[in-house]
């Protein structure tokens, strides 16, 4: 039987247990970052990669590609079959990203606007991103911090 004090106890120890899981939901959230809407991104082959036949020639992703975010901080491109065949199963690619004008993200001390994203190739050729701001501190007025790219392709 359940007396009052263990009643009080059970009662008590579920409540910790809901605000614990609140705050780490939470907290997950926070830290994933904000979507950068806008944005002008460059993606191209990464240049020291080993030579392959899609650099030899002058293909899109050889040459550079260019993207803008759309409101969820999506971007994606596709590549022609013949192209897309010569790929590896794993290339990496460099991520330039130029901020909207007028825009308040401010680097942090030692960060840059280009990502090295390790990308493996999809069924459908097409290669989706998310490229987020990470704020490097969430309570600081400044909106200082550094550009993030996640997406279904990298690796």
């Amino acid at each position: 039987m359940f007396t009052s004090n263990k009643f009080r106890l059970l009662l008590l120890s579920t409540v910790v247990l809901l605000f614990c899981y609140n705050n780490s939901q939470g907290q997950a959230g926070k830290g994933m970052g904000e979507p950068v809407i806008g944005a002008e991104v460059f993606v191209e082959q990464e240049p020291n990669e080993q030579p392959s036949s899609l650099t030899k020639g002058r293909s899109e992703l050889s040459k550079g590609i260019r993207c803008i975010s759309n409101q969820k901080g999506e971007f994606s491109f596709s590549l022609p079959i013949d192209q897309f065949k010569n790929l590896p199963e794993l290339f990496t690619v460099k991520i330039t990203i130029i901020p909207p004008k007028n825009s308040s993200y401010i680097l942090s001390d030692n960060a840059s606007n280009v990502v090295i994203v390790n990308v493996r190739k999809t069924p459908d050729r097409k290669f989706q991103f998310i490229l987020l701001w990470i704020k490097e501190d969430p309570q600081e007025k400044a909106n200082k911090g550094v550009f993030a790219v996640s997406g279904r392709n990298t690796s």
